[in-house]
């Protein structure tokens, strides 16, 4: 059982905290989240929406029901009963059904502010660049956001979690006074208290984050999946990116006062790149790194990236700022065998394969490797083998989720694990 107590907002000197205190199976957890003394006024402590999305999964991923004292919007408690938890529960067969016993209240007003994340990533780019340009100012951005319940996480720590956020966070600032638009910089412990893969619930803590603010915003778009409409998918989701399903669980953490859009759902990743890869903004802030506070170049996210601009522009030299092109020139082969391995593997990168096809080098050395390429049957075996490593690891039994491996390659191991 996990019960929600009413929030209350804590008042410091220079910020403000909304606290949730929480009891999961009688145990006791504070989660707060933590904005600047200017916005404690649109932080929302009247009801529970921001946690109670915050913690649903982990609810149906551990067999809890969920209790409040306080109120949750009635737009949100319907949504999700009537249409998200049964196809997450129907499709998804290790989560369980949640019963919620919460009163409801109509959804709270808010200022008509439109906000958008400012990673500097691809998404929230084009989320920006593309939703700045609106005619119709209702949809235009107003406010900014750099949010921390989870996006800064193990995958930085060689780096040093907390040096990449504060470096992160000075770049933000950059973007946001060049643009001429507020920052609203937040923090929370809530990753820390509620543990979850990233992976698997990164719409759910986005959206806490949202909700904390809900007093706020009227809109807010959340630059999350790389892929088009046409991979929307709820089979299995309880072991997939959550992104597959936003089209339904965005909907359903909507309110009739607060909609929360999946920016750019129509398109693929590289459509994306394509949109504003000539934007000045993008050759001067974008950051993609899965490592470091710039760009290394070499992880998944660099690769893809240059990839995506080296199949879209004759110069990359226009982005010297924030890759390392000299070492894209001289290592480019190596670039080409990494998409030419992984792209059986990922549907992601497809769209960027085809589109290097337009390019005589690449091109030239894809019909190179062809009649070298391992048969299917050998590569299958080695995927095989891989997926046996996988399933007797002490991560996989214990975890029973998957992280940054190709879309395959997880439905193999699924299947592996079910013989």
């Amino acid at each position: 059982m996990i019960y929600l107590h009413k929030p209350y907002i804590k008042k410091l000197k220079m910020k403000a905290k909304l606290i949730f205190d929480i009891d999961i199976n009688n145990e006791k957890k504070s989660v707060w989240f933590e904005v600047d003394k200017e916005y404690e006024k649109y932080l929302c402590d009247d009801r529970v929406d921001a946690i109670f999305i915050g913690v649903l999964s982990y609810a149906m991923r551990n067999g809890h029901d969920i209790k409040s004292d306080s109120y949750i919007t009635d737009d949100i408690l319907f949504k999700i009963k009537e249409y998200l938890l049964p196809s997450l529960t129907k499709y998804g067969k290790s989560l369980s059904k949640v019963q919620i016993d919460i009163k409801t209240k109509p959804a709270i007003d808010n200022i008509g502010a439109v906000g958008t994340g400012c990673s500097c990533g691809i998404d929230s780019l084009h989320a920006y660049i593309t939703k700045a340009k609106e005619k119709n100012k209702k949809y235009r951005v107003t406010h900014l956001c750099i949010n921390n319940v989870g996006s800064f996480n193990d995958t930085y720590k060689d780096a040093g979690i907390a040096n990449v956020r504060r470096k992160r966070i000075e770049e933000s600032k950059k973007f946001a006074k060049e643009v001429n638009l507020p920052l609203i910089i937040t923090d929370s412990n809530f990753q820390e208290v509620i543990p979850q893969e990233h992976y698997l619930t990164h719409t759910y803590s986005s959206t806490f984050a949202i909700l904390c603010l809900q007093k706020l915003w009227g809109i807010y778009y959340y630059g999350s999946s790389g892929l088009d409409l046409s991979t929307f998918n709820i089979q299995d989701n309880d072991l997939h990116d959550c992104a597959d399903y936003e089209l339904l669980s965005l909907y359903c953490f909507s309110t009739s006062k607060l909609t929360i859009y999946s920016d750019g759902l129509s398109e693929t990743r590289l459509e994306k790149t394509e949109d504003i890869y000539q934007d000045k903004l993008v050759k001067k802030y974008l950051h993609t790194c899965l490592k470091e506070a710039y760009n290394c170049n070499v992880c998944s996210k660099c690769r893809r990236t240059l990839l995506s601009l080296y199949a879209l522009t004759e110069n990359l030299d226009e982005y010297s700022e924030i890759f390392d092109i000299n070492y894209f020139n001289s290592h480019k082969e190596e670039y080409f065998e990494w998409i030419h391995t992984q792209i059986r593997w990922e549907p992601m990168l497809q769209s960027i394969y085809d589109k290097l096809l337009m390019r005589p080098d690449f091109k030239a050395f894809i019909e190179s490797k062809q009649e070298k390429d391992i048969p299917e049957e050998q590569t299958y075996n080695y995927y095989q083998e891989e997926c046996n490593k996988i399933l007797n690891s002490t991560t996989y039994k214990v975890g029973k989720a998957i992280l940054y491996l190709p879309y395959k390659l997880k439905n193999m191991i699924k299947k592996t694990s079910q013989k």
